[in-house]
């Protein structure tokens, strides 16, 4: 694999069945068994279905991002589990279909990344076959890339995409963007709730896995949780790094709490867009959560995006015993593990016990396809083996990573993962949040403590920008 540089179904099913990649026969007598045909066999739902294609050895060019590099492009087996899977993958598709993986990675800069974008595009040098920019940059209407779904065999009912960030790329039937196992950031930036299992116990509180599965796990639950153990440790009657705190969050946490407890602001329908106005329980969601932040000296918050854990206001606390809980990406596992901490992985808790779980991440890599690359269909079927490899072998792997050393005896984290990523969902309005004004974001700083007066002053200005986003869209037929 080649690369330059320009600047600088649950998962434990995948797991199993990447591991045997054998079909199961149905259960039935003996007899029953006997006469069993081949069509009555369960079906592998790793099966890509791709057809039989060989380009001869053909470069086939991704333009990625270079902090993204160590999940798309390995040079060689290292011995590091993860890389070695993602040499696996790379090296199956690039053998089944005779091609050459070639990267380009141009560092995290908007700037830079859409201006290379727009140069190929603009030169009509067919040099990229795949784009993979972040979310956050990309809003479709800038007319570079092409519509997936006039693409055959991409099949975004396969496991190994992501039905609910696909429907809400989708504007006017038209996905410009896609996101897959492909981008393991929609794994890795997943948030969750880490919990100090040795203050549990030393607290007498209950159990974060027994409140989970007696569907009791509640925000009000875990402030109740923190309030009991947050203390002035060191005696100075100044709260800091040396105290013991209920709670961490930060905002990007601090957004997953929103919208794992229901918040949405524009819902993508069949019959077009829909503003969601506030509902008494998003009123109340919206109060529990600006009282959570503002003025709660068991909660430790830092407005900042940091997806470091080791450089976050937590890391000392945590380490010294003295965080119960903390709300965090999975990007923390691996600081989390080289600590002596005793720690559990739950959900995200809900707002209320009647409300169905959410999962929430804070963002992803997309994968597009660009209006001049060499061969559209070669880029449509490669994007999907390469999502389909990653089911096989790369999530598998990132799965085991997450769960060694102190996780690996947890079963009950293996079961909290399953169920985190089967209820991984998103809002049209997280996804086009920059379209939208940053509009969203107003909602999730818990800045105001009266949601409908915060939605009745920006509702005019919400409706003007999803506008012009549905036009844009329309413009480009």
């Amino acid at each position: 694999m080649k690369k330059t540089r320009i600047l600088s179904l649950s998962l434990a099913m995948l797991m199993m069945l990447a591991s045997c990649g054998e079909a199961a026969v149905s259960s039935g007598d003996a007899s029953a068994a006997s006469d069993t045909t081949s069509a009555e066999t369960t079906a592998d739902p790793l099966a890509d279905n791709l057809p039989d294609k060989n380009w001869g050895g053909a470069d086939f060019n991704l333009l990625v991002r270079t902090e993204r590099l160590y999940y798309l492009d390995a040079e060689e087996e290292t011995g590091d589990t993860l890389n070695d899977a993602v040499y696996a993958r790379n090296n199956a598709v690039e053998e089944r279909f005779g091609i050459n993986l070639c990267f380009t990675d141009i560092t995290s800069d908007k700037s830079l990344f859409m201006n290379a974008v727009q140069s190929s595009v603009m030169a009509d040098d067919k040099g990229y076959d795949i784009i993979c920019p972040d979310y956050w940059w990309f809003s479709g209407t800038e007319g570079y890339m092409l519509d997936l779904y006039t693409l055959d065999y991409l099949d975004f009912d396969k496991s190994w995409w992501n039905q609910s960030w696909n429907k809400n790329a989708e504007i006017n039937d038209k996905l410009y963007s896609c996101v897959g196992y492909l981008c393991l950031d929609l794994l890795r930036n997943t948030e969750v709730v880490y919990f100090n299992k040795g203050m549990i116990e030393d607290f007498k509180l209950e159990n974060p896995y027994d409140l989970v599965a007696d569907n009791k796990w509640t925000l009000d639950k875990a402030l109740q949780m923190g309030e009991a153990v947050a203390g002035d440790v060191d005696g100075n009657n100044v709260l800091d790094e040396n105290d013991r705190y209920g709670i961490y969050s930060n905002v990007h946490a601090q957004r997953g709490i929103y919208y794992s407890g229901g918040f949405e602001l524009v819902r993508n329908t069949d019959d077009g867009f829909e503003i969601i106005t506030p509902t008494e329980r998003i009123a109340d969601l919206n109060t529990l959560i600006y009282n959570m932040f503002n003025g709660n000296d068991s909660v430790l918050y830092a407005l900042d995006s940091t997806v470091d854990f080791t450089t976050t206001a937590a890391y000392k606390p945590f380490n010294q015993n003295n965080l119960l809980f903390t709300f965090f990406a999975l990007t923390a596992v691996e600081a989390m593990r080289a600590s002596d901490v005793n720690f559990g992985i739950v959900p995200v808790p809900k707002y209320d016990e009647d409300q169905e779980w959410i999962s929430y991440n804070y963002g992803c890599t997309l994968s597009c396809i660009p209006i001049n690359t060499p061969d559209a269909e070669r880029s449509a079927i490669i994007l999907e083996a390469l999502n389909a490899e990653s089911a096989r072998k790369v999530v598998p792997e990132y799965y085991n990573r997450v769960l060694q050393g102190k996780l690996a005896r947890d079963d009950e984290s293996l079961e909290m993962l399953d169920m985190v990523f089967d209820k991984l969902s998103f809002t049209f309005d997280f996804l086009n949040a920059g379209q939208l004004g940053d509009i969203p974001d107003k909602f999730i700083r818990a800045t105001s403590e009266n949601v409908t007066t915060l939605f009745d002053s920006n509702k005019s200005a919400l409706e003007g920008h999803l506008d012009k986003l549905v036009e844009a869209y329309e413009a480009m037929e």
